[in-house]
């Protein structure tokens, strides 16, 4: 069975999580603190989430499209995106009045035998270039720079697929992958140095299937499908000499390859908050944001309640606290990802019965939050991912069978996004 077969059907038999109990009671299991606070009911329909479907299109391929992402675009350039399903990567222009315009297509020279199912925009180290870099089945990650027609190089390392892709949020040249071969990596897009392998002894002990990486690129976050979610710290200082070293680092020069620094144990590692796969997490202030096959998106945080940040980690305590659990309908099949557009505090999740839920983390009472409900494929097929605008008033999906829908707000909504944005 392909990758895309099983994560087309495969659902997994969910058990209640360790150490949590609704109704807002905290309770400690060996030590550790775990709280719910109960989960989003009834209440009015938010108008700050007024979503209309403006625009859909298919993809030639006709298969699942795993991998959506707006470039990094100011108020001044143009407004694209890139999908990747198959061996494709497509690149779109977003325009005004809900449209949305084709502009070039690659596919990967290795055909059939490639799947891409991850991509993440960044900014060429040499040229100031945005490129585009995506990676799938064969653990090739390949920077491609849409204003050439090209791809520039093709970064290899990993002795698995790689199943997601992060960009350093201070660092356009760090980049980040996560891999079925049970690590994370990072690498210095200028010089194609492997920087960094996080995994080993005390790492993942099945596929690594996301991440992210805090606004002050002080910790890595990894989750997969040992149910685990593990914090490693970017702020050690052979990490930070190994990145310095990675730019000027020659091969030939030193007569031996890039010395890649490994990291073997996490500093913070904790299986409590999901009983099944976690197939994506995001960072939200000092809180991470997650999901499994449960149906749910749990809020959470490194630590007890009474700690304002993570508090300092360390390997040996796992403590963590569960401040919130979203429940999602249908969304019980993996990887399915959702976004979190953080200017304006909204979250959007596509289920396996091709919905998107919409919910407002600015809520004014979470307790009473309705989120929105979003019908994208009619049921013909599972929503494998959402993205946001740079200003939160475009949503697109990616779907099975190579769609791909858009959603714009209203302009009283759009202006309101947009005014938190600039912010």
């Amino acid at each position: 069975m392909s990758q895309q077969q099983q994560r087309s059907s495969k659902r997994v038999s969910v058990g209640p999580s360790a150490g949590r109990q609704a109704g807002g009671k905290a309770t400690t299991s060996g030590g550790r603190l775990s709280m719910s606070v109960g989960s989003g009911g009834g209440g009015k329909p938010n108008p700050k989430l007024n979503y209309k479907q403006t625009c859909s299109l298919k993809e030639g391929h006709g298969q699942s499209v795993y991998a959506l992402q707006f470039n990094n675009s100011s108020g001044s350039e143009p407004c694209l995106f890139a999908t990747a399903g198959a061996c494709y990567v497509t690149v779109y222009a977003c325009l005004p009045d809900g449209v949305i315009e084709l502009l070039q297509a690659y596919a990967d020279p290795a055909g059939d035998e490639e799947e891409f199912c991850c991509l993440a925009w960044s900014l060429d180290p040499i040229t100031r270039q945005q490129v585009i870099l995506t990676a799938g089945r064969r653990g090739v990650i390949r920077v491609i720079c849409p204003s050439m027609a090209a791809c520039l190089k093709s970064l290899v390392g990993h002795g698995n697929s790689v199943n997601h892709l992060k960009v350093s949020p201070r660092n356009p040249a760090l980049l980040f992958s996560f891999s079925k071969d049970y690590t994370a990596r990072a690498w210095n897009l200028a010089t194609g140095h492997q920087v960094a392998i996080f995994g080993g002894c005390d790492g993942h002990r099945s596929e690594v299937l996301h991440g992210d990486v805090n606004l002050d690129c002080s910790l890595l976050l990894s989750c997969g499908m040992d149910h685990s979610v593990r914090l490693w710290r970017l702020d050690r200082p052979e990490f930070e000499r190994a990145a310095r070293l990675s730019e000027t680092w020659s091969d030939e020069d030193e007569k031996r390859r890039f010395p890649t620094w490994m990291q073997h144990h996490p500093d913070f590692v904790t299986r409590e908050v999901h009983g099944n796969y976690i197939d994506c997490a995001a960072w939200f202030g000092n809180c991470i944001l997650s999901k499994s096959c449960e149906s749910c998106v749990v809020l959470w945080k490194p630590g007890s309640l009474k700690s304002a940040d993570c508090g300092p980690l360390r390997h040996t305590d796992n403590a963590m606290s569960i401040l919130y659990q979203f429940e999602v309908k249908n969304c019980d099949i993996w990887f399915i990802k959702f976004d979190l557009h953080l200017p304006t505090k909204r979250l959007a999740l596509g289920n396996s019965i091709g919905k998107v839920q919409l919910f407002d983390l600015d809520a004014p009472d979470i307790f009473d939050m309705r989120p929105a409900t979003l019908n994208v494929t009619k049921g013909q097929g599972a929503v494998r991912q959402t993205c946001f605008s740079r200003d939160g008033s475009t949503l697109l999906c990616v779907c099975d069978f190579g769609l791909v829908v858009r959603f714009d707000l209203d302009k009283q909504s759009a202006a309101a996004a947009a005014a938190a944005a600039a912010k």
